[in-house]
């Protein structure tokens, strides 16, 4: 075995032999870091100045585990399975990527599949995948997927691309683009760009851009600076007897608006429909209705 190993130094041979024979390793990933690495010696031993390898050129291991404690530094392979306590020096290419433990990649993920998280995920470089389902925690800098689910604690230092976005936990971004997003837990971004936005937790948003805005409210911890879109739509939460909680919006653009519980200080749209719980300092529409339980300050008929 170690005779494939001739260019490899004494730690390193054993430290493979060591997770090859304790499972970490496949036979596969096995070859395929021993190929690599003879191939790297000798083009440094011929002075090529060609790359040391082609990553399109690799061929794609079957499945890289990590259920105790372990390192790897570059993952090219259908399915990486971390359960334990693993760190990946360098990017990360796996159809299915499933951390149930405490990983981190101090790379870029790039998943044709799914990535799922029902432990602790640490990545610094950004996230591309088909579908992402997190119950745990995972960091990363940006991401872009067609699904994202999220039920545990979510921090993204830069920006959030999908198609669906579901949050039941907590999320943070600097800015989430989707064409669907439904949060029942807690949505903290910058800016939020969407087709249509279901919300029935709490949002804190500097702006917010869509289609249809329909919200729940819940508490009075909830803020938007800038809400624009077509239609909106904003009722307290009922309970058997009770009804309650508001938003604070600081400004609102709409065509159409149904509100309660909201507080702002300008609200603009053709039609205005203001409910229990409104705070209204000025609103101006070609129609606005105001029910018995509604305050505004200052109204202008279009």
């Amino acid at each position: 075995m170690n005779g494939l190993l001739k260019n490899m130094d004494g730690d390193k041979i054993n430290k493979l032999d060591e997770m090859l024979r304790n499972g970490t390793l496949d036979r596969e990933t096995y070859d395929e870091i021993v190929g690599r690495w003879n191939s790297k010696a000798d083009s440094a031993s011929t002075g090529s100045k060609q790359a040391q390898y082609d990553p399109t050129g690799r061929q794609r291991s079957g499945r890289v585990r990590i259920s105790g404690f372990g390192n790897l530094s570059d993952v090219f392979a259908h399915e990486l399975s971390i359960s334990g306590a693993g760190t990946v020096e360098g990017p990360v290419d796996s159809d299915i990527i499933h951390i149930s433990g405490s990983g981190k990649i101090n790379g870029n993920v790039k998943s044709s599949e799914s990535l799922e998280v029902s432990g602790s995920a640490r990545i610094e470089g950004p996230i591309e995948a088909n579908d992402i389902e997190a119950s745990g925690f995972l960091s990363a800098q940006d991401i872009r997927c067609k699904s994202l689910e999220s039920s545990g604690s979510m921090r993204v230092s830069g920006s959030i691309v999908s198609d669906v976005v579901e949050c039941s936990g907590m999320l943070e971004s600097k800015s989430l683009d989707a064409g669907t997003i439904k949060s029942s837990g807690s949505l903290k971004t910058e800016n939020v760009r969407g087709n249509e936005i279901f919300i029935s937790g709490k949002i804190n948003s500097d702006q917010v851009n869509c289609k249809r805005f329909e919200m729940e409210t819940y508490g009075e911890s909830s803020r938007i600076g800038d809400l624009n879109s077509d239609i909106v739509g904003i009722k307290r939460q009922r309970w058997r007897f009770f009804s309650g909680g508001s938003v604070h919006i600081e400004k609102i653009k709409c065509n159409r608006g149904n509100f309660e519980g909201v507080k702002s200080k300008h609200i603009s749209g053709d039609e205005l429909n203001f409910g229990d719980g409104c705070e209204i300092e000025y609103a101006e529409g070609k129609t606005i209705r105001e029910s018995d339980g509604a305050r505004i300050k200052e109204k202008k008929f279009l």
